[in-house]
């Protein structure tokens, strides 16, 4: 055991000695992402973050779509509209010169709207405000310098009955603000 607990001791010590990112490193860029809820479709967005350390960054991020149009079973239309806003940590496990990776939990708002444009039934719409919690996964690989791509996976939780996973891509340049 003694073993086990030095052999991840170093392991930390010298992924963190290799980071690429520092205190005060700034991240801005695009991402686009597709979203499992109900419309199953896809969104566009912005991302900012921010390092607190080489092994902590926090995640500040605002995803749209509002031309969604998704049919019902019944042959019932509609037009939807989503929003989220997500405040996500990230812990480290690896960043170093060329990639890192980290698993993420954060906050979420969600804001959705729905209006019928045809067909039958009862439900004609309305929107929906909800606040929930973030679990996830990121991985970044660093084109360059100051060029940054990004991969993740979020399961968003609501309450018991509205949650779904998101899938992204994102581009963003990176900068020291110090």
């Amino acid at each position: 055991m003694k073993k086990i607990s030095t052999l991840i001791f170093l392991t930390i010590i010298s992924i963190s000695s290799m980071a690429q990112s520092e205190a005060g490193d700034l991240y801005v860029g695009l991402q686009g992402s597709y979203v499992t809820y109900d419309y199953k479709d896809f969104t566009a967005g912005i991302r900012g973050a921010y390092h607190f350390s080489p092994l902590f960054q926090l995640n500040l991020s605002f995803n749209t779509n509002p031309w969604i149009k998704y049919e019902e079973e019944n042959n019932v239309k509609y037009d939807a509209q989503l929003y989220t806003v997500d405040l996500d940590a990230l812990f480290y496990i690896i960043n170093n010169k060329s990639w890192g990776m980290a698993p993420e939990i954060g906050l979420a708002y969600f804001y959705g709207k729905e209006e019928k444009t045809s067909g039958g039934g009862i439900y004609d719409g309305g929107s929906e405000s909800l606040f929930g919690l973030n679990l996830g996964w990121n991985v970044h690989y660093n084109i360059n310098e100051n060029w940054r791509a990004n991969l993740f996976w979020k399961y968003s939780i609501f309450k018991s009955d509205v949650s779904f996973n998101t899938f992204g891509l994102g581009i963003g340049y990176y900068f020291n603000i110090f």
